[in-house]
């Protein structure tokens, strides 16, 4: 298995990006986050973007004909990733797994975040060696739980845990490189089913395991208890020791401890969110957003790509009025699980550049 770095950002892997960054030249994002749809078969109640989830907020799916052509406006534009997730669950679109195809002929790298449910064999069988990585997300272990937490039912979670067997199981049939993954949100009551959880997915054979926090977010006033990893303690120690050549079982200490230190502290964000030049989102109404926490907020979009291209929308004046204003920090407006907060401080020490710096 290769090395997986899921905790940090990846920019020192990109230099001749950096070199513009610096310059203040015009660069097109690294990544780009797709939402093709924004409803969702499960109602999870620490669910982020539920708010947005609404016929009078959102378009439910992207026109079909506007969903590849906003991939190819990605690949044309010199976009490397594509990670098709968003504000909802992206197999509810038919198109999905079409998609999936289209953009990898194209030439970018794609990624998948579902909640498992609908990615069965049938559907995702085609498409699933175009993908660079597979991830299913849960907030459960145990049919029970997930019923509770995921605003769904026991049948749902047998159903996620069939579907990994058949999707790890095409993956080895056919050697296809695509990494599959479950992220594992860690909330209270968890202490009895993490080790039987995680064990079973080693079993399966899934290549890695996260267990994560949930994050604040003051939209949609949902506050997630930071004390959590503490309390399972002993649980998390005894499934790190599952970690093994073609296994990876990571806990994300560095964002429980950040959470803790948020509540003690505040929320500390550097003065610049500089990643939002690297990383963008794009709704299922074909608009380009500045980020995960400006889901469908109309000031906040850079424009449409149903008029124009990503690149003139990158180029345009209005991309340089949203962002210098958009880019200036606000915990209202920020996800304290925002994958940019490491990379600003990366960031922000570039452009700070120290004296002597030939005196390594």
């Amino acid at each position: 298995m290769p090395r997986l770095l899921l905790e940090k950002h990846k920019l020192n892997y990109h230099p001749d990006v950096l070199f513009k960054f610096l310059k203040g030249e015009i660069f097109a994002p690294i990544t780009v986050e797709i939402s093709p749809v924004a409803r969702c078969n499960q109602k999870c109640p620490h669910c982020y973007t539920a708010y947005v989830m609404k016929p009078e907020v959102s378009p439910a799916l992207i026109d079909d004909d506007l969903y590849f052509k906003v991939i190819k406006d990605c690949a044309d534009f010199g976009v490397k990733a594509l990670s098709v997730c968003g504000a909802g669950e992206p197999l509810l679109h038919p198109k999905t797994p079409e998609a999936i195809s289209y953009a990898k002929k194209l030439g970018l790298d794609v990624a998948l975040v579902t909640n498992g449910v609908l990615a069965t064999r049938d559907r995702m069988k085609s498409c699933l060696g175009d993908l660079t990585w597979l991830r299913f997300s849960t907030a459960a272990g145990s049919p029970e739980r997930y019923a509770e937490l995921q605003g769904s039912t026991e049948k749902a979670f047998h159903q996620m845990m069939d579907n990994l067997r058949d999707l790890v199981a095409i993956k080895k049939k056919n050697n296809l490189d695509t990494t599959i993954g479950v992220a594992y949100f860690l909330f209270e009551g968890s202490e009895k089913e993490i080790l039987p959880f995680v064990s079973e997915l080693k079993n399966i054979g899934v290549d890695y395991v996260q267990i994560k926090p949930c994050g604040d977010f003051e939209k949609d006033n949902y506050v997630y208890k930071k004390d959590t990893y503490r309390l399972v303690a002993d649980e998390l120690e005894k499934v790190a020791k599952l970690n093994s050549d073609d296994f990876f079982c990571q806990i994300k200490y560095d964002s429980f401890r950040r959470l803790e230190e948020i509540e003690k502290t505040g929320f500390g964000l550097p003065a610049k969110c500089w990643g939002l030049l690297f990383f963008t989102t794009i709704g299922s109404d074909g608009k380009v957003y500045t980020c995960s926490g400006s889901w469908y907020e109309e000031k906040d979009s850079y424009g449409s790509l149903e008029k124009n291209t990503l690149k003139e929308i990158w180029e345009s004046a209005r991309f340089k009025e949203v962002f210098e204003r958009r880019s200036i920090t606000d915990k209202s407006l920020c996800f304290t699980q925002c994958h940019n907060i490491p990379m600003n401080a990366y960031l922000m020490e570039l452009k700070d550049t120290p004296a002597h710096i030939n005196f390594i």
